[in-house]
């Protein structure tokens, strides 16, 4: 069994009557709501955490593609798997994305993945 750690990357910081003033967080958030400086904090708090679950023997850390919106501020899975790939040296890296063309665009390759080559495993152990 591989153990893996997973991170959504959420921005923690909406207001606490949120619920009640906003239809949600997925497309319709309000820009107004996101602070640029907090949300350079929870960047490295959240790259900490990824680190840390690697250093911690995690057998894979995961990144994914919820980008832009109160779920996940990750801009793309790819470029956090980069920054991991130098950072970390054990676990596999997972990129897990719901867009089979960015993989594609990605990966300098013509032909799709297919089985696990749609998932980084960059760092993996040998």
């Amino acid at each position: 069994m591989k153990v893996l750690w997973f991170h959504l990357m959420p921005y923690t910081e909406l207001p606490d009557d949120f619920k009640e003033r906003h239809p949600g967080v997925w497309v319709e958030i309000d820009p107004a709501l996101f602070d640029p400086e907090r949300a350079h904090v929870m960047y490295n708090d959240f790259m900490d955490e990824l680190e840390f679950a690697a250093d911690r023997g995690f057998d894979g850390i995961c990144v994914n593609e919820h980008h832009s919106n109160g779920y996940g501020l990750m801009p793309s899975p790819n470029l956090i798997a980069s920054t991991l790939a130098r950072r970390t040296k054990d676990a596999a890296i997972c990129v897990i994305t719901a867009c089979p063309l960015r993989m594609l665009l990605t990966s300098g390759t013509s032909t799709p993945p297919t089985g696990r080559t749609a998932s980084s495993t960059a760092n993996q152990p040998e």
